[in-house]
């Protein structure tokens, strides 16, 4: 595993070692890094926009915005920012590194597998990510007019379950301008845009925390059901079938409860009006039907708390990471072991 340095003085990186490209497209590029400003070396993860984002002023001015407003936010299930600034005249955001797979991969592999995820730790993961979106919502930007922050790219790669259990949300720390920039992972990755993204000039009103809520419905819809909601063979074809297929009821395709079966079709509403109104009607929703459901979910706490001793009184998180070990346990730490090495060795 190479090393691939950032041909720029050390001064410009402002305490952080850049140590492993991790990936790079049209957008960004991220590298794992050590951030020697606290009392011992933290492991980071150091997101640089490329230099063609960099030639738009309104991209810019929208990444430092969003990454300023989230690194104002701590919340156990929100990846934390630890620094935002420039180097070399770009923009740069730092946060913190956790070793985690993508949801999407755990819903993929068990698919292939034929395994079916305990739905008590799908509810779990629902709720701490509703939960983020309440609190992303809740949060402003900056200026005299303060406006809710939007997630804008949120899907099966922004949430991340770690091997004990735990969630993290990535943020895309561009908000609504994350939905008129090049595609980073496929076409797929249309089936988690609202309608009002990919079909801006039929509505009127401009994008807010409602989006995010169509994207949370759309995810979780496919969680629970084990299946691709909308499908495509090209971007035109998924684009489509989100604007117009029609949504199976989640209760017509799984054994399901009226409750959940209500919030995601009401999530999936493609009249932004009739949607829940941000993550916080959405959160509040949800976690009524979790409650009702008296299957022990961790829904009357705000979360269940990312701590090792509240995640070993979650039965929620044990049983996520019973089946997080099944489907990519020693994969996972094979592939995590270069970076671990990489980590503790500089």
């Amino acid at each position: 595993m190479g090393l691939y340095p950032l041909p720029l003085p050390d001064a410009e990186l402002n305490g952080f070692e850049l140590l492993l490209e991790l990936e790079s497209d049209e957008l960004s590029s991220t590298w794992a890094a050590l951030w020697s400003e606290p009392t011992a070396p933290l492991p980071t993860r150091f997101v640089r926009l490329a230099d063609e984002v960099v030639e738009s002023p309104e991209l810019c001015a929208q990444f430092l915005l969003c990454a300023r407003a989230v690194s104002r936010i701590r919340h156990p299930s929100l990846l934390q920012v630890y620094d935002v600034g420039a180097c070399g005249g770009s923009p740069y955001v730092a946060f913190e590194h956790v070793f985690a797979v993508p949801l999407g991969e755990l819903l993929e592999r068990a698919r292939l597998a034929s395994y079916t995820l305990p739905f008590s730790g799908l509810m779990q993961v629902a709720l701490d990510v509703a939960d983020v979106l309440s609190v992303l919502h809740r949060s402003g930007g900056e200026g005299e007019q303060p406006r809710a922050l939007l997630h804008g790219d949120l899907g099966p790669h922004a949430v991340l379950i770690t091997a004990d259990g735990g969630v993290k949300v990535a943020p895309t720390f561009l908000g609504a301008a994350a939905c008129s920039l090049p595609l980073r992972r496929g076409f797929d990755q249309l089936a988690y845009k609202a309608p009002e993204q990919l079909d801006p000039r039929a509505y009127e009103s401009a994008l807010d925390p409602r989006a995010d809520v169509f994207a949370f419905g759309a995810l979780f819809w496919e969680a629970f059901a084990g299946r691709r909601l909308f499908q495509g063979a090209s971007a035109a074809e998924v684009r489509q079938s989100v604007l117009g297929a029609p949504v199976p009821r989640l209760d017509d395709v799984v054994d399901s409860s009226q409750g959940l079966t209500y919030v995601l079709q009401h999530a999936l509403d493609r009249d932004p009006d009739a949607r829940f109104e941000d993550g916080v009607q959405l959160r509040a929703a949800l976690g009524a039907v979790a409650c009702r459901m008296r299957r022990g979910f961790t829904a009357r706490r705000r979360y269940s708390g990312p701590d090792k001793a509240s995640r070993e009184r979650s039965p929620e998180r044990a049983v996520l990471a019973e089946a997080f070990q099944h489907l990519v346990g020693p994969e996972f730490e094979r592939r995590q072991s270069d970076l671990k090495l990489l980590f503790s060795s500089t």
